[in-house]
């Protein structure tokens, strides 16, 4: 039995994406921030630890980009999410309703919905989860959140309308991690490989570097870039790359060949790749 972390509270989607990829057997621990994930599983207090780290609609969660370097962790894994928003209260009508509580970005992404009805005040919360929970033991009728349909259950609160996203195909990606150095993962079909890195200030050294991932065969899946700290102009970039044959000695020559043509990388993770379920 594993004792994992996620940011949130029960009914929270890094709640969820933790129940759907780990065991009914395994216990389940909520923590108030990103950094407080981290830091507990550096700490060795839990066993694996769960965060978002791209939303299909909004983009990278760049805040965990920097904790994965910051701290010495490792991806074991990942999962995808379909992340349908409802409207929960204890109102039967949603005529009655004055106030909306939710996560910046939930508010943002039900924004069409929430137009129609200009007399419900919205209101930034902490994330989705606590909002419901806050509106449940509130007890006002006037209230509202937006939050997960298994929140209704959570914090016995009703269901007035579901899916009320502007976008349907909307996805987040979380990724599981444990403390200390990566170790090869293989996957059943793809397994991905995660880095972090800098380049020297020269013509067509990103381009140079990029190169050795298609002639070794592997597909690039994703590149970030984000500012280096107190480094002016200067960036730090994360890549994720799939790949299908390959063995542990290949992949530590096709590392060692990347540290060789790039300034301070980190291997994040070598682990199966997965991949969402349209059906959803």
């Amino acid at each position: 039995m594993s004792r994992i972390l996620y940011q949130g509270i029960q009914g929270a989607y890094q709640y969820l994406a933790a129940k759907k990829f780990f065991s009914s057997k395994d216990e389940f621990f909520g923590a108030a921030s990103f950094a407080q994930v981290f830091s507990e599983i550096t700490a060795g207090n839990y066993d694996y630890g769960l965060v978002a780290i791209e939303n299909n609609l909004a983009g990278s969660v760049v805040q965990n980009y920097e904790l994965l370097n910051k701290y010495e962790v490792s991806i074991i894994g990942e999962i995808y999410l379909k992340i349908d928003h409802c409207l929960l209260t204890k109102s039967k009508e949603i005529q009655n309703l004055r106030k909306v509580f939710a996560h910046p970005m939930a508010l943002a992404q039900c924004e069409v919905f929430l137009n129609k009805y200009p007399q419900i005040e919205k209101v930034e919360f902490s994330d989705n989860a606590s909002a419901a929970k806050y509106v449940s033991e509130s007890g006002n009728s006037s209230s509202c959140a937006i939050a997960s349909v298994e929140c209704s259950d959570l914090y016995n609160l009703g269901v007035l309308a579901r899916k009320i996203q502007d976008q349907q195909n909307n996805w987040t990606r979380f990724i599981i991690f444990r403390k200390g150095k990566y170790e090869t993962g293989f996957g059943e079909d793809k397994t991905k490989i995660s880095i972090s890195f800098s380049l020297d200030h020269s013509p067509g050294s990103l381009v140079k570097f990029l190169n050795i991932f298609s002639n070794s065969g592997f597909n690039l899946t994703k590149i970030e870039s984000r500012p280096i700290k107190g480094r002016n102009f200067e960036y730090m970039f994360s890549v994720d790359a799939e790949f299908l044959d390959s063995s542990k000695e290949s992949i530590e020559e096709f590392i060692e060949v990347l540290g060789l043509s790039s300034l301070n990388l980190k291997v994040l993770g070598i682990y199966p790749s997965s991949s969402f379920d349209k059906s959803q």
